[in-house]
């Protein structure tokens, strides 16, 4: 497994951030969780899926298993929303919010699946399920790795019309939320909405580049 400093891969609620309009809290997870945890063990599941499986699957494997496991256990529209805040959110059309929302994913799906890539006898441990702000939950776990000190993961859960879905992710106690959310608020005040998706675009080509040559095939 390589880059584990990045484990965080992208996180994108900022607590302060959690009061939505109406029109951006229409997003929920894909299938009803019965508890905020059982939401995070899915992914993690998934993610020891592709880690085991990696060789079999390439970077496109991985990036199929993955995709279905992210639509699953994200709450996308929430997260990603966040990740440009919510006043420009609320000034985008309908076509400007959908293909936002399916870049955003993209990038997501494609950093997980580069990521993890390769597996060595890491596991997750489920350790606590917190009270988090404004009714969410703050799901907390390990990735234990062998020999080496377990990387902190929390995960903030959001519940809508009964269902559980991620928004936010830490690690080591430190969210990628406000980092990203910068960087996308400073590309989009140069660049406008284009220039966002094109921006968003280009790292998820980079990452892809990034990958081991045998897996961008």
């Amino acid at each position: 497994m390589s880059r584990w400093a990045s484990v965080c891969v992208i996180a994108s609620l900022m607590i302060p951030g959690l009061a939505w309009s109406q029109d951006a809290q229409d997003g929920e997870a894909a299938s009803p969780q019965a508890r905020p945890e059982q939401v995070v063990e899915t992914l993690h599941a998934g993610l020891l899926d592709i880690m085991k499986r990696s060789a079999e699957l390439g970077l496109d494997g991985r990036r199929e298993v993955i995709a279905g496991v992210v639509e699953e256990t994200f709450d996308m529209r929430a997260l990603a929303g966040s990740a440009i805040g919510v006043a420009t959110w609320n000034q985008w059309n309908d076509e400007q919010k959908a293909t936002y929302l399916e870049t955003f994913q993209r990038f997501l799906v494609v950093n997980y699946a580069v990521q993890f890539d390769g597996f060595s006898g890491q596991s997750f441990e489920t350790k606590a399920v917190d009270e988090g702000p404004r009714g969410t939950k703050l799901v907390k776990t390990w990735l234990v790795r062998p020999e080496k000190e377990p990387v902190e993961l929390s995960y903030l859960i959001r519940e809508k019309g009964g269902q559980f879905g991620i928004a936010d992710v830490f690690a080591e106690g430190g969210s990628e939320a406000a980092r990203r959310r910068s960087e996308f608020d400073v590309v989009y005040r140069a660049s406008g909405f284009d220039g966002l998706i094109s921006s968003i675009e280009t790292r998820t080509a980079d990452l892809l580049g990034d990958a081991p040559a045998a897996d961008a095939g």
